[in-house]
């Protein structure tokens, strides 16, 4: 059966194959199509150069202008690649070969062609691209079929559906893999949840001993005060009676009576000395009610990061501790100072990657410097502009705010070993002043609202506003997860991710600039710019007390942060060429 790549094309308009099955024209009018011996041509092209010779192709009638096909050349319709005539569909298609497949590439195209290099067969579009260099691309109409059998086509199509049999089998295997995974993990949450069930069960039953224990205590102290207090009262009732007979007037006649009043008042005296004695020795020897965790509770509660552990589970978590104020137990200073710095250090935020290298955002140098563990400087990368907030977003990537007048530019820093480099952008309305990131969406808070974006710049909505207060800081506590947020009203306040406020205090200390550290249980340190100082709060906002103050040489903080790998305080100051570092305790 001829097909296009012969028949018709070297009837209707003068081309004809090479010996590589390529098409070849011959018309001097159209060597700008084909100007080279092997170039192809595909189906609009084809088109094209037909419409430009109508003429020529008046005297083949091989295909009619309305677009039915009269030639037994083009009796097999392929219902997928169309041929246009005088620039209209005409809704027929080329010869396919009668194989009746489409391309694995091009599922709109059927196959024409056998390349013999790679034994496939191809479309049109396949044949002048993919396999444009092959030198056995021939057409389906002009292979030579004596040398093919049908047992090859069976033993190809028992092969294939031993696959089939096979893939079925893997399918149904997975289908149970994963109706299993589903189950098991049904299963670990159900005896996670019973598990702490059982420890919420203990915890409630030692409480209420606890609580049993401490009652009647407090029961028995109380009834013994109440003794004392009533035996105190009665000694003061004696006195106050001994008092008032003793002030009155004896004639000398009645000089007994002065006698006995003496006795009565001496002895009277000993015994109120006596019983106030016990009773100051018993307020004395009296011990305090107190609760005091035992020691290897508190050893199994901090060396407990879960419940359990999955067999796969790799990772470390963070030490657990119980809440408490923070001391310091040592301090030192790292130079922050790189070639090229032209003015004094301004470190306005500071950030902690997961392998705890840190990264510095300098405002007045326009620049991102990085700090291995031991807090050296190993690199650093100019900005177009001074950065206002930096913030980490995983293990090798971070975010860092730069101020662009009005609105802030997000630039993503990849962050590799001792390597920094910038990547995409993207600009966020307002003068950023915070950024919190829990995992998916990066927070950014500016004066006046905080609006959640994806990784890649999209708007993901406003989660908080507030036009009456200006905020000064924000940062995501993955302990809590939730946001912590300081504005210039001395107000912080607790949200959830969807803006709601969960908690907030307000004190006068935070008026102006504060920056916020939340440490690996949930604990919130603010350093006040105003107050020169670094309070503490529990997770509940509850006041904890002062961490750091002028007596540490705190002056005018501009960033803190908690390095969790060391357990330390790192802080920046305004004006200072170094980071501050305090080992706590």
């Amino acid at each position: 059966m001829a097909s296009w790549y012969s028949n018709i094309t070297k009837q209707q308009i003068g081309l004809e194959g090479d010996n590589f099955g390529n098409i070849v024209c011959k018309h001097r009018h159209v060597e700008d199509l084909s100007h080279q011996s092997d170039h192809r041509i595909d189906t609009k092209s084809y088109s094209s150069v037909k419409e430009k010779h109508a003429n020529e192709r008046d005297n083949e009638n091989d295909l009619r202008i309305n677009g039915d096909v009269r030639s037994s050349q083009l009796n097999d319709v392929d219902s997928y690649t169309k041929v246009e005539v005088n620039g209209e569909a005409s809704g027929q298609s080329l010869d396919a070969g009668d194989s009746g497949f489409s391309c694995d590439d091009h599922p709109d195209m059927a196959v024409e062609a056998y390349c013999g290099t790679h034994d496939v067969v191809v479309c049109i579009t396949c044949s002048s691209s993919k396999h444009r260099f092959c030198r056995d691309v021939i057409p389906l109409s002009e292979i030579d079929i004596k040398p093919f059998k049908k047992k090859d086509l069976k033993k190809s199509t028992k092969e294939l559906s031993e696959i089939r049999e096979s893939l079925m089998k893997i399918r149904q295997s997975k289908r149970e893999e994963l109706k299993r995974i589903e189950a098991e993990t049904a299963k670990a949450i159900q005896d996670l949840q019973e598990f702490k069930e059982l420890i919420n069960w203990l915890l409630e039953r030692r409480e209420r001993k606890g609580r049993m224990h401490i009652e009647n205590r407090h029961k028995e102290l109380t009834r013994d005060i109440k003794e004392d207090l009533e035996e105190c009262d009665k000694m003061m009732a004696d006195i106050e009676k001994q008092l008032r007979k003793s002030s009155k007037h004896d004639d000398e006649k009645s000089k007994r009576k002065s006698f006995v009043k003496t006795k009565k008042t001496n002895q009277l005296l000993s015994r109120l000395k006596n019983n106030a004695s016990t009773l100051k020795a018993s307020e004395e020897s009296r011990s305090l009610i107190k609760f005091t965790v035992d020691p290897k509770v508190e050893q199994f509660a901090q060396s407990l990061a879960w419940y359990g552990k999955d067999k796969t589970y790799l990772s470390c978590e963070p030490t657990l501790a119980f809440p408490h104020l923070y001391e310091v137990k040592g301090e030192c200073q790292y130079d922050v100072r790189v070639k090229g710095d032209r003015n004094v250090c301004v470190v306005t935020s500071v950030c902690q990657m997961l392998d705890g290298t840190l990264l510095l955002a300098d405002n007045s140098n326009s620049k991102i410097k990085q700090l291995d563990v031991l807090y050296q400087i190993v690199d650093s990368i100019q900005l177009s502009a001074p950065p206002l907030v930096i913030l980490a977003l995983g293990d090798v990537k971070a975010v860092v705010a730069i101020d662009t007048a009005e609105n802030s530019v997000l630039q993503l820093v990849n962050v590799e070993s001792r390597k920094l480099s910038t990547s995409d952008s993207f600009t966020v309305y307002g003068k950023c002043c915070g950024l919190g990131f829990d995992g998916e969406h990066i927070y950014v808070a500016s004066e006046t609202a905080i609006v959640a974006y994806s990784q890649s710049g999209e708007t993901v909505g406003e989660i908080y506003s507030n036009p009456h207060t200006t905020l000064t800081s924000l940062s995501y506590s993955s302990a809590l997860c939730k946001l912590v947020v300081a504005n210039n009203d001395g107000e912080i306040l607790v949200l959830e991710r969807t803006g709601e406020i969960v908690r907030q205090i307000a004190d006068e200390i935070f008026t102006g600039h504060c920056a916020i550290a939340v440490d690996v249980n949930g604990q919130i340190l603010v350093a006040s710019y105003t107050s020169n100082s670094v309070v503490q709060f529990n997770h509940c906002l509850a006041r904890q007390g002062v961490v750091l103050d002028p007596a540490n040489g705190v002056r005018t903080p501009l960033a803190v942060i908690f390095d969790r790998l060391h357990s330390r305080l790192v802080l920046t100051m305004k004006g200072k060429n170094f980071v501050k570092i305090f080992d706590l305790k």
